[in-house]
């Protein structure tokens, strides 16, 4: 277990999404319009997006069409998208977990479905079809899902004395010159509050990826240093989405630092000595044949409500008999009555990175990682309509617990190019002595064989 750090409390949520194209794809870069906007405000529901292509570098010369003022979405579509992150969980942790025996696994459900909820925002066809079922989307139509989101993320940004401190941020970063979908542009601003900027990532690759990491660590308190690594950009890049959620809080009942003292910890590679906080808490509390669960709220003075749950399996349960769930530990909270607990916890630090597009692709939506059959055109305008798909998708996250409070950070990036080149799947260089064939292929007969060793004898 990683040494833990000493912070003040704070919690991030951070998500990415970054899309490319081949230059020699063929598309034509609609003219850019002057005055990129710099506003990184979250959304609220009945945001206007009328002014988007006049206020984005990198909207195309003709304005969008003013959208009519949109209704806030209904708590039950709210509610819908909150249960679309949680089966993504559930999802993402059977496989991401299965991945180690003996390592610390982190990652943020909210941050790989906002990432992918604005890209999905530009999937049309069969790719739209597989991402909705495979991110939980399908249980709304595609405006009220944004709608929701929209709500969810209003309501994480409250600002009050007596609550977390919540600021939900979000930015395109868009090859400058580029033929987005006015649409498509108006939609993220409206409803994800993400602003274009323009970048030059043909020309300055390195410098493009530096204004965006610059970005990000802002807005994560420097948690997120490095989101995007070296190579995860290249000339062929267009747009890289970013969205950021970022929590200052403090326990309703902090742990007392005198009472914090070295406790055994039977970890998988042997028993370590970790800081261990005690304390008596009135909490939630469900005891599951399973597991033992207790979740500790953050002071709030009720606009919203948020909490850190820990989850400790039976001792004597076998890894393979308790499966995680999310969704059953949700359950058995949201039942549970509040009690008096005796509560030995550890202080901690944990981090981890994935690569998820193997995994996103597993749990049904394969199509969009396909060259040959992705279909984001709703991003895009003019002809560079249909060239885009997801080359990779990268995850990191950062979780501290701490007597007063818990910091976290998580980062999403969806890397997208043109289908201008696409990738072989083997390669056959034939430069030494072979041998070919004549035959009919529909009986199988072979009429002529050759073994050549030198072409030019």
């Amino acid at each position: 277990m990683n040494q833990p750090l000493r912070f003040a409390p704070l919690l991030a949520l951070l998500s990415a999404v970054v899309v490319a194209g081949c230059e020699s794809s063929g598309a034509k870069p609609a003219p850019a319009a002057p005055g990129a906007s710099t506003s990184s405000a979250a959304p609220s529901a009945s945001a206007s997006t009328s002014a988007v292509a006049s206020s984005n570098a990198l909207a195309p010369a003709a304005p969008a069409a003013p959208a009519a003022p949109a209704a806030p979405a209904s708590l039950g579509d709210v509610a819908k998208v909150a249960d679309a992150t949680l089966a993504l969980g559930d999802d993402l942790l059977a496989r991401l977990d299965g991945k180690v025996d003996k390592a610390n696994v982190i990652f943020s459900p909210a941050s790989v479905s906002a990432a992918l909820a604005m890209t999905y925002a530009g999937a049309r066809g069969s790719t739209a079809a597989e991402m909705a079922k495979a991110l939980h989307f399908d249980a709304l139509a595609a405006d009220k899902l944004h709608a929701a989101w929209a709500e969810q993320l209003a309501a994480w940004n409250v600002r009050g004395d007596k609550e977390p401190q919540v600021e939900v941020a979000d930015r395109l970063f868009g090859q400058q010159g580029y033929g987005f979908a006015p649409a498509f542009l108006a939609l993220t601003k409206d409803r994800y509050g993400a602003a274009l900027e323009s970048v030059d990532y043909a020309g300055a690759t390195e410098a493009a990826r530096g204004t965006i990491n610059r970005w990000v660590s802002e807005r994560t308190a420097k948690a997120i240093p490095e989101l995007i690594g070296k190579g995860v950009l290249d000339t062929s890049t267009k747009l890289t989405l970013v969205n950021a959620i970022h929590l200052k809080g403090a326990w309703v009942e902090p742990f007392q630092t005198g009472a914090t003292q070295p406790a055994k910890f039977h970890a998988p590679g042997g028993d370590v000595d970790v800081p261990t906080m005690s304390a008596l808490r009135h909490a939630r509390f469900a005891e599951t044949k399973d597991a033992q669960i207790v979740a500790l709220p953050f002071a709030s003075a009720g606009a919203y409500d948020l909490e850190l749950d820990v989850v400790l399996p039976v001792a004597s349960a076998a890894p393979a008999a308790a499966q995680p769930s999310l969704r059953a530990w949700s359950a058995a909270l949201d039942a549970a009555s509040t009690t008096t607990v005796a509560l030995a916890l550890p202080r901690f630090k944990v981090s981890g990175s994935f690569g998820l597009a193997p995994t996103l692709a597993a749990l049904g939506m394969p199509t969009a990682f396909s060259p040959r059959d992705a279909d984001f055109s709703g991003m895009t305008a003019g002809d560079a309509k249909k060239e885009l798909y997801i080359s990779a998708v990268v995850h990191q996250a950062v979780l501290d617990v701490y007597e007063s409070g818990a910091e976290a950070a998580a980062a999403t990036a969806v890397v997208m190019e043109a289908r201008g080149y696409v990738r072989p799947a083997h390669v056959m260089s034939v430069d030494r002595p072979f041998y070919v064939m004549i035959r009919d292929h529909k009986t199988g007969a072979v009429l002529f064989v050759a073994h050549v060793r030198n072409p030019k004898a």
